[in-house]
């Protein structure tokens, strides 16, 4: 009878030994999902903060044909939004980034993506930057990937308009000065 027990109790744990061994691990937390309404600059600047913030980063949605126009750059960066440092991808669809051409705007670019940054821009433009250092539309240190996009109209002192110092890759993008 004990041996019975012995062999019934064996099994049991075997049993649930098997089934912590194979529970599915926990999945891993989804990029954030954040959407910035037609023009606003300033909600586009808090979703990159947010973005930069999370391990896992964002996705954030812009409106469809729509420019975000900026007038001052974020903190006298130099960039009109705050830097890549994380993962941040950018969807929008007919959507521009631009710098505003009105009387007294300083320079700044658009963009820029610090070393351990990756940004993805998808059925975006950017123009319209203006700066007397590297990389007028981007200033790239990261990973950039662009897909249906353009950077295009930008004007940098440095070496290009869009520079790419690291990864740099486009799937049916325009890349101008």
């Amino acid at each position: 009878m004990k041996n019975r027990l012995l062999l019934a109790g064996s099994a049991v744990l075997a049993g649930i030994g098997l089934c912590a061994a194979t529970a599915p691990a926990a999945a891993a937390p989804a990029p954030l999902a954040i959407g910035v309404a037609c023009g606003d600059t300033a909600g586009l600047v808090t979703a990159v903060h947010r973005a930069n913030a999370r391990t896992e980063g964002a996705t954030i949605t812009l409106a469809e044909n729509c420019a975000y126009r900026f007038e001052v750059d974020y903190g006298n960066s130099g960039t009109a939004l705050p830097a890549v440092t994380g993962r941040v991808s950018l969807i929008g669809e007919h959507t521009t980034l631009i710098r505003s051409v009105r009387g007294g705007v300083p320079r700044f670019r658009i963009l820029a993506v610090n070393e351990r940054g990756r940004l993805t821009l998808k059925g975006v433009t950017v123009t319209g930057g203006h700066t007397d250092g590297d990389g007028g539309g981007i200033a790239n240190e990261g990973t950039l990937w662009m897909e249906n996009g353009k950077v295009t109209g930008n004007r940098a002192a440095g070496p290009a308009a869009a520079s790419p110092t690291r990864a740099a890759r486009s799937r049916s993008s325009t890349a101008r000065c």
